[in-house]
């Protein structure tokens, strides 16, 4: 967590395989391009992205029943109609 703002940073992170079903990852920065957050194969339905950036690997889960698996452009969509601001795919 950032002492200055109280936001949440999850750089060089591996959340591979996680459930983070209806998690609150608002304001956070998923990585960077350099160190990016690992998600690949997470469940992310329900996840709240308000204002998110960052740089993520997937693909990962994002319907409730685990069968609709998005990755590069297609996660980064997905994101931005989440309120994601800016979060890049980078694997």
């Amino acid at each position: 967590m950032d002492s200055r703002t109280g936001w949440l940073k999850l750089c060089k992170t591996d959340l591979r395989g996680a459930n983070l079903e209806f998690a609150s990852l608002r304001w956070c920065t998923l990585g960077g391009a350099t160190m990016p957050a690992v998600l690949s194969g997470a469940r992310m339905f329900g996840c709240q992205f308000e204002g998110a950036k960052g740089a993520v690997v997937g693909p990962v889960f994002v319907d409730e029943e685990a069968t609709r698996f998005l990755g590069g452009g297609e996660l980064e969509e997905w994101l931005s109609t989440q309120g994601a601001e800016s979060v890049q795919v980078v694997g």
